[in-house]
């Protein structure tokens, strides 16, 4: 729940449902699986989690939490949420927040970008980019008006709220793929 939260925001969402896999797996004496293809990492300090009073079986919500970070693909990722919907009913906001990052976790990673940060005041997206491409694309779709590309890296201020530093990033990402 809230309490997890902060464990979340420390290490990343990827790597804190990896440890918590690896955690619990150890205790039930079992050998973890170690997930080795999640190729984008998003560190923005908002929260997301699963709260207890929407899914409370432990073993559901670790299962969830598992296939948000290992999803490499927007359709399943909406044939889930459709699936959640069904099963648990509306996706409450801070569960909802996950299916946001998790789809441009998916998205970004089709870019090439290899991280996406809250660095205070400054949005960042780092990873290896075509310069002319994305200056062009820039130009063209007036991103400039917020983005500004450096080598490997291209930054904009941060809003006044998570919700839109989410929908900044959301827009670049799906501006960019088209």
């Amino acid at each position: 729940g809230a309490q997890q939260h902060g464990n979340i925001v420390s290490v990343g969402f990827e790597t804190y449902c990896q440890l918590l896999a690896e955690s619990i797996a150890e205790l039930r004496g079992e050998k973890a699986v170690i997930l080795q293809n999640i190729s984008v990492i998003i560190d923005l300090n908002m929260t997301a989690f699963i709260p207890e009073e929407w899914i409370p079986e432990l073993p559901h919500k670790l299962k969830l939490y598992r296939t948000l970070a290992t999803l490499e693909n927007v359709t399943h990722l909406e044939e889930l949420k459709q699936g959640c919907i069904n099963r648990y009913g509306m996706i409450p906001y801070s569960a909802l927040a996950l299916w946001r990052l998790t789809r441009l976790r998916i998205l970004a990673g089709r870019l090439g970008v290899q991280k996406i940060s809250d660095k205070g005041r400054v949005l960042e997206i780092s990873g290896t980019f075509d310069l002319d491409k994305w200056q062009t694309l820039s130009i063209s779709t007036h991103l400039e008006k917020y983005w500004k590309l450096f080598p490997n890296k291209l930054t904009a201020p941060c809003g006044s709220s998570d919700e839109e530093n989410l929908t900044r990033l959301e827009k670049f990402i799906e501006t960019v793929i088209g």
